[in-house]
């Protein structure tokens, strides 16, 4: 929640309440009320003034009570935490929409795994599990960060395209050593740097393949370190333990995040701070 309700925001709330009423359902009272105060009105206008004088009781009374505060800031906070979730499942429907159909399926996967963890409980065991999803949640961003990264990666470490470069290459170095020592130099020097080009397209495509390759070892670790903050919630009764824990795991992405910030460019939404880290799992409460 951005801010905290203001006087009016109480007070509007009272004006709009609506309590629930076994059998009825939720009724608008205080509107039923003024229906009713203004129907009187028309027979005698005193009705009126009454009404204006209980009206403004009932709402000062509502709005400046502790409880219905608590009501009305809870309301907004889970409207502010509904929000956020909707613009979080947009974005992220938006990026998977980037990958192919196995990494979707991969990431589905992960997520499935997630979701099977239970998120209800009492004292300490729900304190566990709130640890817990915090943690699943943050591997979970990291994971699909990841993802991404090596999707983008895809068609600059093809190795069909590394196969062509090489192909080229061969074939321009047989080029040259036919040109012989008597050929024209200005040929000699053209193909010399026909070849350096090559060289260095190559090594982007064995950089890109090498980086891949990486990112692909990374998304397997993740795949098991959520198996293990899995394992240690299903075994832990202390919270504040669960945390270290899962800090212990998550501490281990410091390569992944310095890598992630060495690509900005390629990687362009994706935030490295993202990237865990230790004490990025918040203390449980």
């Amino acid at each position: 929640m951005n801010n905290p309700p203001s006087y009016f925001d109480y007070v509007r709330e009272a004006f709009n309440a609506s309590p629930r009423i076994p059998g009825l359902g939720n009724l608008p009272l205080n509107w039923m009320g003024l229906a009713g105060v203004a129907t009187l009105g028309l027979i005698n206008p005193g009705f009126l003034l009454i009404g204006a004088a209980v009206e403004v009781a009932f709402l000062a009374s509502l709005s400046n009570n502790k409880r219905f505060q608590n009501y009305v800031r809870g309301k907004a906070i889970a409207a502010d935490t509904s929000q956020r979730q909707t613009v979080e499942e947009d974005a992220v429907a938006a990026r998977l929409s980037q990958l192919d159909d196995d990494d979707q399926l991969r990431y589905d996967s992960l997520i499935q795994r997630i979701n099977a963890v239970p998120r209800a409980g009492e004292g300490a065991d729900g304190l566990v599990a709130q640890v817990a999803h915090e943690g699943l949640e943050t591997l979970r961003r990291t994971y699909l960060d990841v993802l991404l990264a090596s999707a983008r990666l895809g068609p600059a470490a093809d190795s069909e395209r590394r196969r062509n470069l090489q192909s080229e290459l061969d074939a321009e170095v047989r080029a040259l050593e036919a040109l012989g020592t008597a050929g024209d130099p200005r040929i000699r020097r053209s193909r010399e740097g026909t070849l350096e080009i090559l060289r260095k397209r190559l090594d982007h495509v064995d950089e890109a393949m090498r980086d891949r390759a990486y990112l692909n070892s990374e998304l397997r670790r993740i795949e098991q370190q959520v198996g293990l903050v899995i394992d240690e919630a299903s075994l832990a009764d202390d919270p504040e333990a669960l945390t270290r824990r899962i800090d212990q795991v998550t501490a281990t992405f410091g390569e992944t995040r310095e890598w992630m910030q060495l690509h900005k460019e390629l990687l362009a939404d994706i935030d490295p701070s993202r990237v865990p880290g230790p004490g990025l799992v918040p203390e449980s409460r």
